[in-house]
């Protein structure tokens, strides 16, 4: 049960929750117009935050999903049933983040530059979602361990083709990436761009639908979608794709000058193809 009391000196309320009064106010501003902001002393932070976050999960239980957003030096996560954590790192570098969080930790989402390695067993690469900036060689490296969903990797150098290659032949054979459902990575291959692009099909050993005919579009539901102005990710139109070995299930690939899109299906390759028009 929850009473709301107004103060109307001050623009405040309070709300009883489940015992605890917690005063609130309503935010006038930007994006956040109208959005009731809790108000509270430092030392009452974890249990106010408990408290709402109990309350809202007796009210709605497991019908919906509940996230945390930890931003730059605002980096205090609860540790709270069924709360999913999502960080961004504007300023400064993740690894130097990283080294204060919980080592049990797994993320939701990461967003933010990646400067130096992780370790290969590290829960950085069991995170669900990531958008990074980072060199080739840091790139190298997620694309080898990364065991989340999706990937969206910004690297301004061109990068060893071995390793995107390395890469597929891996989810092919059904080695590594098997939740993987989107993987984006803006690069450069440079004026030699075309010929680069015949190395990397022919390395991965792709198939073609015939030029004449139209493939479906592969799209999933972004995680964390609701902080994007697209819900979706970017659709992949490819005439060709590639063939996971353990499952026979499909993904587009799709290489262009500065971006390589790789999406997985959940349809079989005959399934797939019925999707051609």
């Amino acid at each position: 049960m929850v009473e709301c009391k107004e103060d109307a000196e001050n623009d405040h309320f309070v709300l009883n929750i489940a015992g605890k009064l917690i005063n609130f106010k309503i935010c006038k501003k930007g994006y956040e117009d109208y959005c009731p902001v809790a108000s509270f002393l430092p030392i009452n932070k974890v249990s106010v935050i408990e408290s709402i976050h109990n309350c809202l999960l007796n009210f709605f239980g497991d019908s919906i999903e509940y996230y945390w957003v930890a931003e730059d030096d605002k980096l205090f996560i609860p540790r709270l049933k069924n709360l999913s954590v999502c960080l961004r790192i504007r300023i400064g570098n993740l690894d130097k983040v990283w080294s204060t969080l919980p080592s049990s930790l797994v993320l939701k989402q990461i967003i933010g530059w990646m400067d130096n390695p992780f370790k290969p067993e590290s829960n950085f690469y069991q995170t669900e979602s990531i958008s990074l900036n980072l060199n080739s060689k840091r790139l190298l490296e997620v694309l080898s361990y990364f065991q989340g969903r999706q990937a969206i990797l910004t690297c301004s150098y061109s990068f060893e083709i071995r390793g995107l290659t390395e890469f597929v032949n891996r989810w092919k054979s059904g080695e590594a990436f098997q939740k993987l459902e989107y993987l984006e990575v803006l690069t450069s291959f440079g004026t030699d761009y075309e010929f680069r692009q015949t190395q990397i099909l022919n390395a991965i050993g792709v198939k073609q639908i015939d030029e004449r005919k139209t493939p479906p579009s592969h799209t999933v539901p972004r995680i964390c979608g609701w902080r994007y102005f697209r819900p979706k990710t970017d659709p992949i139109s490819s005439h060709t794709y590639v063939v996971r070995e353990t499952d026979n299930r499909v993904a587009s690939i799709s290489i262009q000058q500065t971006t390589i899109l790789f999406g997985v299906w959940n349809e079989t390759e005959e399934e797939f193809l019925a999707l051609v028009k």
